[in-house]
This record gives structure tokens, C-alpha cells and sequence, in this order.
């Protein structure tokens, strides 16, 4: 199984400690190399107010956003459509 295919979208997190244990997942996949921050060139919300990361799978070049949770919006977990990155 490849380090992207094991990534599965989540629509909503039940809490903020559940977010926050993804997100510290997430880390853990940079610290191994699978996964690599980069820059988030449009937003999943035309606002600042959510917290957004984008990270690029080191295997296939995929880049996927977790977005935090804020209520009511239960966050997320998404691939970026590659055509709402200028990087792709």
C-alpha cells in the first residue's frame, strides 16, 4: 500500500480532540517523509477565519488539506482539486 493511497477524506470530526490527534498523525507522516507541507494557495473558505494546512504526498505529488473544525463547520480532511492550485 502506498503512503497516499492509505489517505481517506473525512467530512466532519467529532471533536477537537479528535482533530488534534489527526493532525498530530499528519505530523508524523512529515517526520517520516511521506507527507511535506506546502504553501495553501486558495483557500477551501474565501475567508482566514479556518485554519487550513496543505501537505503534498512525497509518492504521487497529491496535495491534501485538513481543515479545522469551527462551529458549526465540523471540518475536514480533503484532496485540493489539483485545478485550485496554482502549483499544480
Amino acid at each position: 500500500m502506498s503512503a497516499c493511497s492509505e489517505l481517506e477524506e473525512i467530512h466532519g470530526f467529532n471533536s477537537a480532540g479528535e482533530y488534534r490527534r489527526f493532525q498530530g498523525r499528519l505530523v508524523e507522516r512529515v517526520e517520516l517523509g511521506r507527507l511535506a507541507s506546502a504553501p495553501v494557495d486558495l483557500r477551501y473558505v474565501d475567508t482566514t477565519g479556518f485554519e487550513e494546512w496543505w501537505y503534498r504526498c512525497a509518492e504521487d505529488g497529491s496535495l491534501w488539506r485538513p481543515v479545522a473544525p469551527d462551529a458549526p463547520f465540523p471540518g475536514l480532511f480533503a484532496p485540493v482539486d489539483p485545478l485550485h492550485s496554482r502549483g499544480a
